[in-house]
């Protein structure tokens, strides 16, 4: 009868565990130089809206491991480029999801004040290879990403 309580409760505990994935990916520049150092920012789209940090290593590479499976949003921030925002990126329970290369644009500075207070938005459905965005300009401010 014990082993049979023990059994039960075990199996409870076990069923209760959340199934995770994980996502790699690597972040370059527009000329294909990897990019260090790149704050990577990944979000669960839905409630409670989890979050995930970390940087790229040396060679431009972030890892995920072990997160819920799940619908996310990625978040890429360099100093000097223009932030990049990837929605709907399908995380399946137990799976390694690799992502394309990302290139991040350079952000302008030689005009006005040089602020770009907005970033693209960039769903992966429409990523055949490599994520490059455009700079969409405005007849008020040509280089202010809108």
């Amino acid at each position: 009868m014990r082993f049979f309580v023990a059994a039960l409760l075990l199996s409870g505990v076990c069923g209760a565990q959340t199934e995770t994935g994980s996502l790699t990916g690597s972040v370059t520049d527009i000329t294909g130089a990897v990019i260090p150092k790149t704050l990577a920012t990944l979000r669960l789209a839905q409630p409670p809206n989890t979050q995930y940090t970390t940087k790229t290593d040396e060679n431009g590479e972030f890892r995920f491991e072990a997160i819920a499976s799940g619908v996310y949003g990625l978040r890429l921030d360099r100093a000097g480029f223009i932030p990049l925002l990837m929605t709907t990126i399908a995380i399946p329970a137990n799976q390694q999801t690799r992502l394309p290369p990302i290139a991040l644009e350079v952000a302008f500075t030689g005009c006005g004040d040089g602020n770009l207070p907005h970033f693209r938005y960039l769903p992966v459905a429409s990523i055949p290879g490599s994520i490059v965005g455009t700079i969409h300009t405005t007849p008020r401010h040509p280089w202010r990403v809108p």
